[in-house]
This record gives structure tokens, C-alpha cells and sequence, in this order.
């Protein structure tokens, strides 16, 4: 049964249970999660978000090994936790002090029972299994007996699978998992046959990374500090291509009319398969101007041709709407 995004408008859609999801939510991670940014910034940070309309959160303890979640959490408590859409991870899991990867039940445990503790929750919108690999999602495994318990505790509301890897999310087809988060956006269309496909057997699908870590706009990687020389290390170990691959997709972003960066979150909002997608920044500037990127929709046609990979084709009578 294909599963149909339930819209209340262009901007606020409904989990299965009706609860709404803005269309882009923020992801508590890299350089706002690290323990040297500034915990009163990182909290405007999300005030700010909450007053452009977003109320999608995610989080990992292994983001600032569990400073992500203590910050989200510091929020939570000073605003509806009720209203906003939380979710975080096991996999990656804090123990001690340390990551340690794994899905075997005790550690899995050990490690949500203490993330729903730095987060000041009794439960999570959606837990995610961060990176699981094909064994990790067999039949016998230990992760599925554990989502049942936590769904039956009423310490999750739905299971997913965090992954970029199309055998994992292949694999998810056949599981009990609800929900998964995948590589989506204007210049990676790796999942594009598993979108499809879960979305067409029901699962509700969000993306991890909407704006491809902004490539297409090369200022943001100027090493001006620690914080801008982070982000342009970490992008040169992704893709030591960056820049040039980067001009390339602003030529196609631009030829929507559109600055590229709201060209890019429009066409991953305007996806009819995706229910929210994700954003990270440092900086309440970018975090408001990419929410309010969020608030319009693409031509279909610029679309389309976006989606194919081409240019599109500029006509002045073709108009973007804009709420």
C-alpha cells in the first residue's frame, strides 16, 4: 500500500498518528553538538527554528558523544516538548563515556535508557538503528524483539532505520520497521528505487541530508575560524571534488530563478515521498533562512528537470509560489 503524505499545508505534514512534522527538521549534530560551541548559541539556535515553524528534531548520543542530546534536551524542557517531533538513535551507542558500536539487546538498551535521560524524555517520536548492516536486520536479530518492548513500554512511538546503503534498505522492505532515513536531495539520488519502493509498501521515509551539505555554496567552507575550517576538512574528506562538482549543481540550482540554496530545499520538500528533511547549521542566520526556504514550492517542471539531473529550462511565465 503506498504510503500518502498527509498534509495540513505545503509545510506541516502528519505522522501515521496524526501527530504534524514540519517539512524540514534540524539535525542536532556536527558543529552544534560539539562540546566547544556555545551551549546559549545553540539554544537561540533552536529558538529560532521553533519561531520559523520547525518542530522536527534529531539527534544521536554519538553526536558530541551525548552533547547533542543534552542540548536538545535543555530545550525541551523550556518549551512543548509535547509538540515537537524527537527522535535520536542506538547503534552508536555512549557507554561509559565512549561510543561503542553494536546492536546486541544490552547494549541497545544501556545506551536508550540513558539517551531518553540527557534528553528529559520518557519516550522518542521515532529510535533509529544508526548504520545497522544486513545482519543486524535478520529475522533472529536482537533489535526487533527490542522495538517491540519499547513500543509496548510507550517509550517509542516507531522504529526506523537510519542507512544510505540500498541492501540495508532493501532489507528494511521485509521487517516490522516503520520508518527509515535516507540520502535524498538535488545532487544524490543513490535511494532513489528504495524511496520508492518503502514508501509504496508503507513505510514513511525522511531525509538525512537536504541540502548536500551545501557544496554549491563555497563561501560557507572559507576557513574565517575553527568552526568554518571544520566543515571545509570534513567536505574535502567526502568529496575532495567538492568544488568543482559544487559549480556545477549551483549552475543547475540557479537556473530555477531561485538562489541555489532555496532551490535545493524546495525541490527535497516538494518530493512526494519524503515526509521531512533534514538540515544542520552553526549559525541562526543560515538556520532561518534555510527554514523559510522550506515555505514555498517549485515549479513542477524545474522539478523535474532537477530530478533528471539537467539544467532547467528558464520561462518567465513559469512562477514559483511562495507562502
Amino acid at each position: 500500500m503506498m504510503s500518502e503524505i498527509s498534509q495540513i499545508d505545503e509545510w506541516v505534514r502528519c505522522l501515521p498518528n496524526g501527530k504534524p512534522i514540519s517539512a524540514l527538521g534540524f539535525g542536532c549534530s556536527s558543529a552544534w553538538a560539539k562540546p566547544g560551541f556555545d551551549n546559549a548559541e545553540a539554544q537561540r539556535l533552536l529558538e529560532a527554528l521553533v519561531e520559523e515553524g520547525v518542530n522536527h528534531f534529531d539527534t544521536s548520543p554519538s553526536y558530541g558523544a551525548g552533547t547533542g542530546e543534552v542540548r536538545l534536551g535543555q530545550f525541551l524542557r523550556t518549551n512543548k516538548s509535547s509538540e515537537m517531533v524527537v527522535s535520536t538513535k542506538v547503534g552508536t551507542n555512549l557507554i561509559n563515556g565512549r561510543i561503542v558500536r553494536g546492536f546486541q539487546r544490552d547494549l541497545i538498551e544501556e545506551s536508550f535508557a540513558a539517551s531518553l535521560e540527557r534528553l528529559g524524555l520518557r519516550s522518542v517520536d521515532i529510535l533509529y538503528l544508526h548504520g545497522p548492516s544486513l545482519e543486524d536486520l535478520h529475522p533472529g536479530s536482537d533489535v526487533h524483539s527490542f522495538f517491540e518492548d519499547m513500543k509496548s513500554a510507550g517509550k517509542i512511538t516507531y522504529s526506523g532505520v537510519n542507512s544510505f546503503e540500498p541492501a540495508v534498505l532493501d532489507a528494511v522492505s521485509d521487517t516490522a520497521i516503520d520508518c527509515v532515513m535516507l540520502q535524498f536531495n538535488v545532487d544524490d539520488f543513490r535511494n532513489v528505487r528504495q524511496l520508492e519502493r518503502l514508501s509504496q509498501i508503507g513505510k514513511f521515509v525522511i531525509s538525512g541530508t537536504v541540502l548536500s551539505r551545501a557544496k554549491f555554496k563555497l563561501s560557507t567552507f572559507l576557513p574565517r575560524n575553527s568552526r568554518s575550517l571544520w566543515y571545509l576538512l570534513r567536505m574535502i574528506k567526502t568529496d575532495p571534488l567538492f568544488a568543482w562538482n559544487g559549480w556545477k549543481l549551483k549552475r543547475r540550482l540557479m537556473a530555477t530563478g531561485l538562489d541555489p540554496v532555496t532551490a535545493a530545499i524546495r525541490f527535497a520538500t516538494g518530493h512526494p515521498m519524503v515526509l521531512s528533511n533534514l538540515f544542520g547549521t552553526s549559525t541562526i542566520e543560515h538556520a532561518r533562512a534555510n527554514a523559510r526556504s522550506g515555505h514555498g514550492v517549485l515549479d513542477p517542471a524545474m522539478r523535474e528537470a532537477l530530478a533528471k539531473g539537467r539544467m532547467p529550462a528558464r520561462n518567465d511565465s513559469l512562477e514559483v509560489r511562495a507562502r
